[in-house]
């Protein structure tokens, strides 16, 4: 799962809290959060459970993420399952439970 976020957007940092609380319950897809410029400042934890890369607009434009947050759903194949904004932290979960159900199996 991609998660496009902006370094002075404040639901982007209540996303990239819930992506980092979801992936330290393990079970689910991968997470990275990625910035189109810098990211903010500590926010790329070295070890972190979701890494953040900064300076990725050329994935903002290949994903056509023209909003943030923004995630994107990609199989291992790197089809696209799933594209939506985010309009707050809250529906990250929702969005990883209808786009990967074992996942909801796996944290229970």
């Amino acid at each position: 799962m991609l998660l496009f976020l902006s370094p002075d957007c404040r639901t982007c940092t209540g996303v990239l809290a819930e992506a980092r609380a979801s992936a330290a319950h393990g079970g689910g897809p991968a997470l990275t959060a990625l910035y189109a410029g810098p990211a903010p400042e500590g926010a790329e934890e070295v070890g972190a459970a979701v890494p953040v890369h900064a300076g990725r607009d050329d994935l903002f434009a290949a994903y056509d993420a023209v909003a943030t947050p923004f995630a994107v759903a990609v199989d291992g194949t790197g089809r696209v399952l799933r594209a939506t904004p985010l309009g707050s932290a809250a529906a990250l979960p929702e969005m990883l439970d209808e786009t990967f159900p074992s996942r909801l199996r796996s944290t229970q």
